[in-house]
């Protein structure tokens, strides 16, 4: 080969990867073919120490894939025969190879980041909810019984590592994003398969193998961020329990119609990608556009529920008296449904030990306080009756939150001091404040209050407080899902976005006692403005709202109305929404 085409093969390839054949030697016998090993040997006896070939220049590739990529590039055929990682040798001495050992220091390395980071742009993904599906789809029926066990959630989780990032659909009618994990991690479940069954599990090559390998980013469009890493399937848990809220860099309005294209692509191929046939995927569309409907509904019905609570709703009847607008600077015209107990509760966790409680928040509203009181405008005057707690743990009371959050604990700002309660003590505390009773010593019903609460339940679930075991609980309400409803969101928003359009100030977020008392300010906010609005409207035509429920599948808005004035929200079900979280809560 001529000089020539020897320095442009080094230009496309490396110095690394080109192997030129040398001189000829008339002081000893040719050369032997290149493809022995013996060619890096130098006199007999002796040998010359062997260059590790530099087979991972980044370390956010996939291993699998980089050794595919450098193999397929090399003219040099002293290079080992591997196939995306897999090692055929145990002692991984091969020329070229990585050992088991080290390919999985690399697929289980600190990525350095922090819950909402974006991925590196070139790091390989595969969705969840795809790999699960790896046995069914590409496991033969001899191998099926031996590999299937691997990819149920009980085995998943064991003595393996995942490190969860998402993505938000294109479609913002969609709430949950899809997960996904990077593309070497799977391959080292294929690893430690292989190795304890002696067979040999591959990513697939041809058509299939771009499923395995999805990259997003190229064109400037969003990047999966990352949502944490999980050590055991209870810590897979409570990452399903943390809804992540859309970044507003990740914004698409702000891209062109190309990039859109593009992104939307690259999803639309990734679900298909677990979907199977065209029929399923249909099913699947249609039974989510009802699920969402319902949603809807249930959000409205529910508001209509707590202003029953709160006096500014009666119960639905022909006979019930008519109103056309509600005085806030009058007591309120209804009795308080049920005299419950409304109990806000907010958690703050230590952002370097995700799950590690460090404070608990609560908000206490007793509705019999409310009686012969005006909500005043905005609900004002009700604000000035609840009462706060503002627990830390006290071998935890140094911890504080500066980098994802700027974390106040110092900073209660509402009734009395902080209390510091030792680790031994707080769930004896929680199961105090979560059980009021009346003066006779009943049980008063309960009902608890939370934005995003599901993420709060499921670490006071951590603390050993079950939510289910509550014997007084009537209800939950997520006071997120209830301001979507008014707005007509399709993604739920922060804390402090709802509370700035009420209206409402606010200072020391993150303090969990300032938060839980904030998350109810706003809810009985929105009852009072969410009543005031509907009475405005007046009531609404049946057979026009029963035409919207048959179209409800063709049509993406509907589910907003409940019946206006017609109805009353109907009877509370005591039941904890989005939690526990399996698989199936993420568009995985």
């Amino acid at each position: 080969m001529g000089s020539h085409a020897i320095e442009n093969l080094r230009k496309m390839f490396g110095n690394q990867n080109i192997w030129e054949k040398p001189p000829p030697s008339p002081e000893k016998p040719p050369t032997p073919p290149p493809q022995h090993v013996t060619r890096l040997r130098g006199k007999e006896g002796t040998s010359k120490p062997k260059i590790k070939p530099n087979v991972i220049n980044d370390p956010y590739s996939s291993s699998d894939e980089e050794l595919v990529v450098n193999k397929r590039n090399c003219t040099n055929k002293v290079l080992p025969e591997m196939r995306r990682g897999y090692q055929r040798g145990k002692g991984g001495n091969e020329p070229g190879t990585l050992s088991t050992a080290e390919l999985d220091a690399v697929a289980f390395q600190d990525l350095g980041l922090k819950e909402g980071d974006k991925a590196p742009e070139n790091m390989a993904f595969v969705p969840w909810k795809f790999l699960v599906r790896y046995p069914e789809m590409y496991v033969g029926k001899t191998n099926n019984p031996l590999v299937a066990p691997y990819f149920e959630e009980s085995s998943l989780f064991k003595n393996h590592h995942w490190d969860f990032f998402y993505l938000f659909e294109p479609d913002e009618r969609v709430e949950y994003p899809i997960l996904f994990v990077p593309t070497r991690q799977l391959d080292a479940l294929l690893r430690r398969i292989n190795q304890k069954h002696n067979i040999y599990l591959t990513i697939p090559g041809g058509g299939n193998e771009a499923k395995f390998y999805r990259r997003f980013g190229g064109l400037g469009t969003p990047l999966p961020r990352y949502l944490g890493r999980t050590s055991d399937a209870a810590s897979y848990k409570r990452l399903l329990a943390i809804t992540p809220l859309p970044e507003p860099e990740d914004d698409l309005t702000k891209l062109t119609q190309f990039q859109r294209d593009d992104f939307e692509e690259m999803v639309k191929m990734c679900k298909e990608s677990w979907r199977g046939d065209g029929g399923k995927g249909k099913n699947k569309k249609k039974n989510k556009a009802t699920e969402r409907l319902e949603n809807r509904k249930d959000w409205g019905r529910q508001t209509k529920r707590v202003q029953r609570y709160m006096g500014l709703r009666q119960r639905a009847s022909p006979n019930a008296e008519k109103f056309t607008a509600i005085d806030v600077n009058e007591v309120v015209p209804f009795e308080n449904e049920g005299s419950v107990v409304f109990i806000c509760v907010d958690v703050e966790t230590y952002e370097k030990s995700p799950g590690l409680v460090t404070e608990l928040g609560f908000a206490i509203l007793d509705t019999r306080d409310l009686v012969g009181v005006p909500p005043g405008e905005g609900g004002q005057d009700w604000f000035k009756l609840i009462q706060a707690r503002h627990l830390r743990i006290e071998e935890y009371s140094y911890m504080k939150n500066t980098e994802y959050v700027m974390g106040c604990p110092e900073s209660f700002a509402f009734g009395s001091e902080s209390e510091f309660v030792p680790l031994g003590q707080v769930l004896k505390v929680t199961e105090e404040i979560m059980s009021p009773k009346s003066p006779s010593g009943e049980l008063r019903r309960v009902v608890l209050v939370g934005h995003d609460v599901k993420q709060d339940i499921a670490l006071l679930d951590s603390i050993d407080f079950d939510v289910y075991e509550m014997r007084n609980l009537l209800e939950v309400v997520d006071n997120q899902k209830l301001h979507r409803h008014r707005r007509r969101f399709y993604n739920g928003q922060g804390l402090s976005a709802v509370l700035a359009g009420l209206d409402i100030s606010y200072m020391f977020l993150h303090n969990a006692g300032n938060d839980a008392v904030y998350t109810l300010q706003s809810l009985i906010r929105l009852a009072i403005l969410k009543r005031q609005e509907s009475l405005a409207r007046g009531p609404k035509d049946k057979t026009s709202s029963a035409t919207r429920d048959f179209e409800s599948e063709l049509n993406p808005e509907a589910g907003w109305s409940t019946g206006g004035e017609d109805s009353d929200g109907g009877v509370a079900e005591p039941k904890v929404p989005g939690f526990p979280k399996t698989a199936g809560a993420y568009a995985t």
